[in-house]
């Protein structure tokens, strides 16, 4: 940065009207990142070739601040709190942006669904009543599950501080503000050997404080460990500030679209590609707003000199005019500070003062919507959605997820984020009170009353039913029924309607359909096989078994976005498998 330049901007930031101007309009011009040599924009073309045209120095200021303001990349969103920083500015200062944030929130909980935010679903029904028990000790309401997904939405993570002891397990969560966590400390084998000397107090403080650790430490430097080792992630834990670290098993961090994210080990944040069209945004409707009050002006002074003097001598004069002008104290005084409306007093005769306006159409405000409309669609939430005045999207009346696919798949995002650290949840408090197993089968589910199309909606409606169909095959095989016996229609009704798109009036109507007109008596020994073995549990178990055998991990079905614990966490097993005792069995 040349000299020349410095003393140009802290003129322009102190007097002049264009200072007044920036002033004014609490606009403050920084030394500039880029290079001081001619910019072309615009570009003279001359003879066919693009000629580069320096800007006056006023509007170069303003145009290298404008792309100060409005440009980002990777590297200049890598700092997570100031990431933070950007997105919460966006969310406070854009009714648009706030207004989609809300969105997803709401549609994530489903907020005016007269169903549970969570259902839960287990192979036994004691497992389901535990989990129903736990989520309601530790305080999971609605208004926290929404309040996780608003930061899901709008920063990509979230973060739960869980209050555990030996018996209890798991007995409280405290939701924390994203900042409070300052680092999250994972890392695999051959990238900590180059950062061990830089963290080498952090890592040794956290192993030497817990005793599970240290096995996560000695498993790492164990030479007859797998080699793949070496390349696997592992979670040490939590900086919360300076020398407050926390164990993995003591936070429970929602993070969305994190393994192949650039902010990795963090979110990604949905709205990551609004901040700069939000900036853009921004900065254009302050230099608009300049433009309507001043419609950039300059100021023009002509000084009265003798006709007799030579030309060097009328410039001499016309410089001498302007120091002793300047030399009067507009500036200094305060009386003459620019305003709207201001006023100049100056001799008749002794100096013409004129001002010279562009006459330029301020109220045109085409490029402040198509940068808007930019924004808009960085949101996923279509334009008439949001700006109800200009334009009509859907039924308000009805979820939006069902409407338009792109905004349906963002919130399928943040809605997995949730039930999978669920799932991670209750996984831990398992091993922690030894009450069950860690494969234990359950599932939880979040409403999605989404409607697939064409060929998606004709895949999904065969998938239900081949699932349905096995579950009945299964039970047949459960139960030893053999050719020409017949589970229960009762049962046939329940299945098809709890796993297929049928509607449970439909099927009852078909069933009786398929009825002969007489009854005829069922054998005794089908009886007595049904009355032993049909049971809930029973019908659960294959379920499960049958998902697990389709690979049904995570998907929807019956309006509900499921996800089940067959789903293995390579990372989470790993801190799951510190909790074993000598004997190897899961211990808390």
């Amino acid at each position: 940065m040349s000299e020349k330049t410095n003393k140009l901007i802290e003129q322009e930031n102190s007097k002049g009207f264009f200072g007044k101007l920036r002033n004014y309009f609490s606009i403050m011009v920084k030394k500039p990142q880029f290079s001081t040599t001619a910019i072309t924009v615009p570009a003279a073309v001359i003879n066919g070739k693009a000629k580069v045209v320096k800007l006056p120095s006023d509007l170069e200021l303003l145009w290298k601040w404008w792309l100060t303001e409005a440009s980002d990349d990777a590297e200049t969103l890598k700092n997570r709190t100031d990431r933070y920083d950007d997105l919460s500015y966006m969310y406070y200062n854009n009714t648009v942006m706030s207004m989609a944030t809300e969105l997803y929130a709401d549609e994530t909980v489903q907020a005016d669904s007269q169903s549970q935010v969570l259902q839960i679903t287990a192979k036994k029904t004691k497992v389901k009543k535990y989990i129903e028990d736990f989520f309601d000790k530790i305080g999971i309401t609605q208004p926290m599950l929404k309040a996780t997904a608003f930061d899901l939405a709008l920063y990509a993570d979230h973060f739960w501080v869980n209050t555990s002891n030996q018996k209890e397990g798991i007995t409280e969560i405290i939701p924390l503000d994203v900042y409070t966590v300052k680092d999250r400390i994972e890392f695999n084998a051959l990238e900590a050997t180059k950062r061990m000397d830089k963290k080498q107090r952090l890592y040794t403080q956290l192993i030497n404080k817990h005793d599970k650790l240290q096995k996560l430490a000695k498993v790492l430097n164990d030479t007859k460990t797998d080699y793949a080792s070496y390349f696997r992630k592992y979670l040490f834990g939590f900086q919360m500030e300076k020398d407050i670290f926390l164990p993995p098993w003591n936070i429970s961090h929602f993070r969305r679209f994190s393994s192949q994210s650039e902010f990795y080990p963090f979110g990604r944040p949905l709205f990551i590609n609004c901040i700069s069209p939000f900036r853009q945004l921004q900065t254009s409707k302050n230099l608009v707003a300049m433009a309507r009050v001043a419609k950039f002006p300059k100021e023009h002074f002509e000084v009265e000199v003798s006709d007799r003097m030579t030309e060097v001598e009328k410039w001499n004069a016309t410089n001498q005019a302007r120091e002793e002008y300047d030399n009067l104290g507009t500036n200094q005084t305060g009386k003459e500070e620019f305003g709207v409306g201001g006023k100049i007093w100056t001799p008749k005769g002794l100096l013409d003062y004129k001002l010279i306006e562009n006459r330029m159409k301020v109220e045109d405000i085409n490029d402040l919507e198509m940068l808007r409309d930019d924004m808009i669609l960085g949101t996923r939430v279509p334009k008439g959605y949001l700006i109800v005045d200009r334009a009509s999207f859907g039924t308000s009346g009805q979820a939006l997820l069902q409407q338009f696919k792109p905004f349906g798949r963002a919130v399928f995002s943040l809605q997995s984020c949730i039930l999978n650290e669920l799932i991670n949840l209750v996984k831990l408090q398992f091993v922690m009170t030894d009450d069950y197993e860690v494969d234990e089968p359950f599932e939880i589910s979040m409403n999605f009353p989404v409607i697939e199309e064409s060929s998606d909606r004709l895949r999904v409606k065969s998938d239900t039913l081949r699932l349905a169909n096995d579950i009945i095959t299964n039970l047949q095989n459960a139960l030893g029924l053999g050719r020409g016996e017949a589970i229960p229609p009762e049962v046939v009704k329940d299945v098809f309607s709890k796993i297929s798109f049928i509607d449970v009036e439909d099927i009852e109507d078909w069933i009786d359909a398929i009825k002969p007109e007489e009854d005829v008596e069922v054998k005794e020994s089908i009886k007595k096989k049904i009355k032993n073995r049909l049971t809930e549990e029973l019908i659960k178990e294959i379920e499960f078994k049958t998902k697990k055998d389709n690979r049904m991990f995570e998907g929807v079905s019956s309006g509900r976005h499921f996800c089940n614990s067959f789903k293995v966490d390579k990372m989470q097993k790993t801190i799951l498998d510190l909790f074993k005792n000598d004997s190897g069995k899961l211990k808390g």
